[in-house]
C-alpha cells in the first residue's frame, strides 16, 4: 500500500468533493421538468416560469466567475 504524505487529500474526501459538487450542478436542472408545473400553479406564462432556470444558470455562472477566483488568492495555511 502507498504512503501519503501529511499534506495530500484521503480518497473518501475526494470523492465527496467530487458527489457535492455534481449535486451542486445537477441542482442548476432539477426545475426544468417543473417549469409547466410551475407556471400552471402560478397561473403565469411558461416563458416566465422559464425564467426560474434562466436566473438560476445566471447566478451559478456569476459565482464561478466571481468567488471561485477567490480560493487562489487566499491560502489554506496561515
Amino acid at each position: 500500500m502507498q504512503e501519503t504524505s501529511s499534506n495530500s487529500i484521503s480518497r473518501t474526501v475526494i470523492w465527496l468533493m467530487a458527489i457535492i459538487s455534481g449535486l451542486v450542478v445537477a441542482n442548476n436542472y432539477y426545475n426544468q421538468p417543473l417549469l409547466a408545473l410551475i407556471s400552471e400553479e402560478l397561473q403565469v406564462s411558461e416563458s416566465a416560469a422559464s425564467r426560474i432556470s434562466v436566473l438560476t444558470q445566471i447566478g451559478y455562472a456569476l459565482g464561478l466567475l466571481l468567488i471561485v477566483p477567490l480560493g487562489d488568492k487566499f491560502s489554506g495555511k496561515n
